[in-house]
This record gives C-alpha cells, structure tokens and sequence, in this order.
C-alpha cells in the first residue's frame, strides 16, 4: 500500500495555481491534480491511498507539471509518503 500526503503551504495560493499529474509505477494515479481546489483551501491536507501497488525493488513516483513553463509555486509538491509491505492474499508471498 503506498499512500501520498499533499497540503498547499503557500499562502496566497489558489485552487489552479499548482496543477499536476502523479504517477506510480508509471502508471497516472492522479489527473489534473489540485491540492487547493480538493482540500478547500490551504494549509489543509490531502491524503490518497493505493492500495494494488506492484513494487520490486524501487517505487517510482513521478509529479508531472501541467504547465509548459511552470514557476516555483506552481511545481508539483508532495508533502510525505508512506509504503507499507501487505503480503498478496493469493501466495503469501509479502508484496512491497
């Protein structure tokens, strides 16, 4: 199970300020994010769990800008990640 942590700590950000892609693997998990807009504000956070993530040796998470040219406060940000090894209900076998 990987789960993503995001808050906008700027203060004078917006919803559409800082639009971005996350991806796993991969593979897009999120489209056209928005911290500001899904949590409601700033200074709040956002939590998104996955919980079929396959990982061999390296989990790789990618934050994509939307922007052609995207400034500083409208770079991707991800605030924390939390991995956590399940074992695969079919084998036993322990999954990253």
């Amino acid at each position: 199970r990987v789960t993503l942590y995001f808050a906008e700590m700027e203060p004078d950000a917006g919803p559409g300020d800082r639009v971005f892609d996350v991806k796993l693997q991969g593979e897009t998990v999120l489209s056209n994010f928005d911290i500001a807009a899904e949590a409601g504000g700033v200074r709040r956070g956002v939590v998104h769990v996955y919980e079929q993530v396959r990982v061999t040796d390296v989990l790789q998470v990618e934050l994509v800008p939307r922007g052609e040219a995207a400034t500083p406060p409208q770079m991707p940000l991800l605030s924390a990640i939390e991995a956590v090894r399940t074992s695969d209900a079919n084998t036993g076998d322990a999954k990253k």
